[in-house]
């Protein structure tokens, strides 16, 4: 898989609209990843499981 680096390269030596769409789906889900590991780790779960699982 590529990932967002190279995915920027390839869109900045080929200026195609399809590379520059394939950058910004790459650096979204890497972002909403990010996003969802500093979650799991500051509350300390992993996955959400809602209200129900907490007793709430």
């Amino acid at each position: 898989m590529m990932d967002v680096y190279a995915a920027w390269h390839i869109f900045e030596q080929t200026g195609k609209i399809e590379d520059y769409i394939r950058y910004s789906q790459l650096k979204s889900l890497d972002q909403y990843h990010t996003q969802e590991d500093i979650h799991a780790d500051q509350h300390r779960w992993i996955g959400n499981y809602g209200k129900n699982h907490r007793g709430e």
